[in-house]
């Protein structure tokens, strides 16, 4: 078993009056930190627990197409850190499951963590459950789910997305651990289009939305994948304060399909499929992939002042497609530094090269930490990056028919980064310099060009805490400037705001939480959306500013949470619509409550 920590830094849940007795044990651990164990402090009003849709529950919002558990994306561009093979989608990241955050939970006792929120209906509904127990001295078990089922409010909207981890661990010595990881990641999402018009919305008997008319009725898409890992971990040196050896193994499998079809009667001649019609039946994409991931490192520390790993990796993957099969093969050199002299400095540096396939990828990211004067602590860092344009970028097949063959140049990322802490002040701020050179992005046409320019790109993020009493605010604030704003569909500027009262009542038993959060976009440039890339892409229209509020209260009584939002209810006050993405609209004012249990016996 990893030696437990007292240090919850890596945690993003915080201790407020929890009332586990202190013969309970509930810890975990990360697999990228598989020696120091994490206490579960159990709190759940902090960290969004008044926000349940996973775009939202984050400092900086994602964007989606308007359904709960549908397209999302990223309105922060950030440093590309994945030199290996990509496939191009990634519009349902947000909610899978991996093991880069898996939580390996280690306990004394069962531990269930439970989670209910619906919305208008049966069907529109998310369930989250994870429970963890100790089966033997050495095993330890978790398995961690969850669905979003979501009917939506307009035609051909239906999303449904369903996630399940699984993990063991056996650590029968100090010498050895074993962990075993299961993910199966699936999700089902209708495509409308968007809406035809946007003249409707007030009319009589078009407060129902499906009787609004929408681009698309029947086209669909599907991503499904499961993996398997084992991770073994080997000490080579007995207990010594001078040298530490340790050997790591990490076997994966991947497999699964990404699918998209519009086999509706309109489609071939529905305007929307203009520049990709190769068949009178309809339109379809069709990819079956398979991943076989070895990946092997040797570490030695040397007291606590330095660690030093190198290892190799290899991956396997084979693509089928409409009209055949390939194999890519890839390998990266890995290395990895980490120096800390004292307690105020922190140095982290990582190498991969690439091979094969990769042939010329980099990756080099540096990390110094400094904590200058009573905890306040300045992060500097620079990354640079050289990787291959994604499979989706070189080729597209739809309906056994080429589209592209595209050959692109390697894309090259550099970034100068630092993030100042100032504790007293609860306040952060992080400024970043991108220099991007051979970039890819989609014109209007939704076909990929690559920019022979450089771009550059500077980012500012300000976050900041202010507390008096009862009162408490919460602010994020994103900046970015782009030196071409045509080959970013991104805000330039974009804020959140949270603020609400804290209190206590029925003797001190019930803590209560009322308050309001805003998001704020000025006017910016729309995206269209692309449904069988999953990709956003460039539109000549303008997305308006919308204020959206919500009001929320939160209450705790030992183990039990629950939250009621009152969602947008600038729609209440306004005659407009809220979009994030061209024509998909958002929902319109909605009552939704949760409730969360954490249970352990």
């Amino acid at each position: 078993m990893p030696p437990r920590t007292g240090n919850t830094s890596k945690s993003n849940i915080e201790l407020v009056n929890s009332s586990e007795s202190d013969t309970t044990i509930i810890d975990y651990f990360h697999i990228d930190n598989h020696k120091s164990l994490i206490h579960f402090s159990d709190s759940t009003l902090n960290n969004f627990f008044q926000q349940y849709d996973p775009v939202r529950k984050r400092d900086i919002d994602y964007v989606s197409l308007g359904n709960q558990g549908s397209s999302a994306f990223s309105q922060e561009y950030t440093f590309q850190k994945n030199i290996g093979y990509d496939y191009g989608f990634h519009q349902y990241d947000l909610y899978k499951k991996n093991i880069s955050t898996h939580k390996f939970y280690t306990v004394n006792k069962a531990f269930n963590d439970l989670y209910f929120s619906p919305m208008a209906g049966q069907r529109n509904f998310i369930v989250k459950g994870l429970f963890a127990n100790k089966y033997a001295d050495d095993i330890d078990f978790t398995i961690d789910f969850e669905r979003i089922n979501q009917d939506g409010f307009y035609n051909n909207q239906f999303a449904k997305s369903t996630s399940l981890g699984v993990s063991l661990s056996y650590s029968p010595s100090t010498k050895y651990q074993l962990l075993f990881n299961f993910f199966t990641n699936n999700h089902n999402e209708e495509i409308n289009g968007g809406v035809t018009t946007d003249t409707l919305f007030n009319a009589l008997f078009f407060d129902i939305r499906e009787n609004i008319p929408t681009v698309l009725d029947s086209a669909s898409t599907r991503q499904e994948s499961r993996s398997y890992h084992v991770n073994q971990f080997l000490r080579l040196t007995n207990d010594s304060t001078l040298l530490d050896m340790g050997l790591h193994h990490h076997l994966r499998i991947s497999e699964g399909y990404i699918r998209f079809y519009d086999n509706g009667r309109d489609s071939f001649e529905n305007k929307f499929y203009d520049s990709f019609k190769k068949d009178t039946r309809g339109i379809r994409f069709f990819m079956d992939f398979t991943e076989v991931s070895n990946d092997i490192d040797i570490s030695t520390a040397l007291s606590d002042k330095a660690n030093l790993t190198a290892g190799l990796q290899h991956n396997y993957h084979r693509i089928q497609t409409d009209v055949g099969a390939f194999s890519v093969n890839n390998i990266l050199l890995k290395g990895k530094l980490l120096f800390t002299p004292n307690s105020s400095i922190h140095l982290k540096s990582q190498l991969q090269l690439g091979f094969l396939r990769s042939a010329g990828n980099l990756l080099f990211e540096n990390e110094l930490d400094l904590d200058i004067y009573k905890g306040q602590k300045i992060k500097l860092g620079f990354n640079f990056s050289r990787y291959n344009p994604s499979y989706l970028q070189d080729e597209l097949i739809l309906t056994q028919s080429s589209i592209w063959q595209n050959n692109f140049a390697k894309i090259i990322e550099s970034e100068i980064w630092g993030i100042a802490e100032i504790p007293f002040l609860k306040s952060s701020i992080q400024l970043s310099q991108m220099i991007i050179d051979n970039s890819i992005f989609l014109n209007t046409e939704s076909f990929y060009e690559q920019n022979i320019n450089v771009l550059s790109i500077t980012k500012l993020i300000f976050k900041n805490k202010l507390d008096f009493r009862g009162l408490h605010l919460r602010n994020t604030i994103l900046i970015q400037k782009f030196s071409e704003e045509l080959y970013f569909h991104l805000p330039e500027l974009w804020t959140k705001h949270i603020a609400f009262f804290e209190f206590r009542i029925f003797r001190s038993n019930l803590l209560t939480r009322l308050g309001l959060e805003g998001r704020f976009t000025p006017s910016k440039k729309a995206s269209n959306y692309n449904p069988f890339l999953g990709q956003l892409y460039q539109s000549d229209d303008t997305i308006m500013f919308y204020p959206e509020v919500d009001f929320f209260s939160t209450f705790q009584i030992d183990k039990f949470r629950m939250f009621i939002r009152l969602e947008n209810i600038s729609d209440l006050f306004r005659n407009d619509i809220l979009y994030e993405v061209n024509n998909y609209p958002q929902f319109d004012f909605r009552f939704r409550f949760g409730i969360r249990w954490v249970l352990s016996n």
